[in-house]
């Protein structure tokens, strides 16, 4: 008769499968943050990445600043008229039409310095302090080293300085990681190129105007929207080496055969899961045995009561004879007594 053996808290699951099931997890971790890079995908295209996903750097010859002069934060009526306009600022939401005067007088500060004048003045800030304190570094200078990974230009409103062109960069730092700055200038380096799709190191000097909702995946974010000058900084090469490996397309090779590896072992854990378990046959007792089975055992029937198992009577046996054990002493003899003392 085949026992069923019952596990009242469910399967436990070997060591070597669990460990087999969290190399799974990484492989697969480390392959959809790979490949959800838009630059892993440019190999797909006839001309390969576009000239806008080039590795640029800062240029041989040095270039010319305009400057056009205009009052700016070293002036202090320019300072106290700006904060008493700042109350038209809204931060976590997009730029609105009532903010662009302080957006152009801001460009007006950056534009009447050149980028040393700035760079020299301005102090380093982290995202974490614009995210949280934006009011106390609007009218400071402020200096950073951006990651760039997209440039656009547009045609510039009418304004006060007469401009024509705004350009606007996105970027991250190091301390920002995956969160964006927004940066405006109005003269570009000549060796930013300009696309969906760039790869550059500048240094950024200017002035905080607040910060920017936008929206991405339909998720509303914020970003520090920046106005000031910018030059091309010199790429690290470690950023360099990650735009080169973008691409070459043998990465993808490397990865094919780490998720052939992968599917393969999740089958196979699949299929041992799903395969029978082995059952185990517990041993008849012998009192339990089939009726054709002939044994001297007594068997257990209805009715049956405690003489039935009563094992047959057996004659006793004899006792075993004991020798009778004597012990042999002297005869006692009797002996005289002691005459009496003299002088008696």
């Amino acid at each position: 008769m085949a026992r069923r053996i019952i596990h009242p808290f469910g399967m436990s699951i070997p060591g070597n499968r669990v460990f087999s099931l969290l190399l799974v997890l990484v492989i697969l971790w480390v392959m959809y943050d790979t490949i959800r890079q838009p630059l892993r995908w440019r190999w797909l295209e006839k001309d390969n990445l576009p000239a806008t996903a080039e590795v640029v750097g800062p240029g041989d010859v040095e270039e010319k600043e305009q400057v056009v002069p205009a009052p700016n934060d070293q002036d202090e009526a320019e300072v106290a008229e700006f904060h008493r306009l700042e109350e038209l600022l809204k931060d976590k939401l997009e730029l609105r039409p009532r903010e662009m005067p302080l957006y152009w007088r801001l460009v007006a500060w950056a534009n009447s310095q050149t980028f040393d004048e700035l760079w020299t003045r301005s102090k380093k800030v982290t995202f974490s302090q614009l995210w949280e304190q934006p009011d106390k570094f609007r009218t400071q200078p402020l200096r950073m080293r951006v990651h760039v990974r997209r440039v656009l230009e547009f045609d510039a409103p009418e304004n006060p300085q007469g401009i024509k062109k705004v350009y606007e960069a996105w970027g991250i730092t190091d301390d920002s990681q995956s969160y964006p700055y927004v940066i405006v200038f109005t003269q570009k380096p000549a060796g930013l190129p300009i696309g969906p799709e760039v790869w550059a190191d500048i240094d950024f000097a200017g002035y905080f105007l607040k910060i920017m909702a936008y929206k991405t995946y339909d998720v509303k974010r914020g970003a520090p929207l920046l106005i000031g000058r910018i030059k091309l900084a010199p790429i690290e090469k470690v950023r360099r080496k990650m735009a080169e490996e973008a691409q070459d397309p043998t990465i993808y090779w490397i990865y094919g055969f780490g998720f052939a590896i992968t599917i393969g072992l999740g089958f196979m854990m699949v299929r041992r899961a799903l395969a029978p378990a082995s059952r185990k046959v517990a041993t008849k007792p012998q009192y339990f045995s089939s009726p054709d089975e002939t044994t001297d055992a007594p068997r257990l029937t209805f009715g049956s009561n405690l003489e039935n198992f009563a094992s047959p009577a057996a004659e006793p046996a004899p006792l075993p004879v004991v020798p009778d054990f004597q012990i042999e002493t002297e005869p006692q003899v009797e002996k005289d007594p002691p005459p009496p003392p003299s002088g008696a």
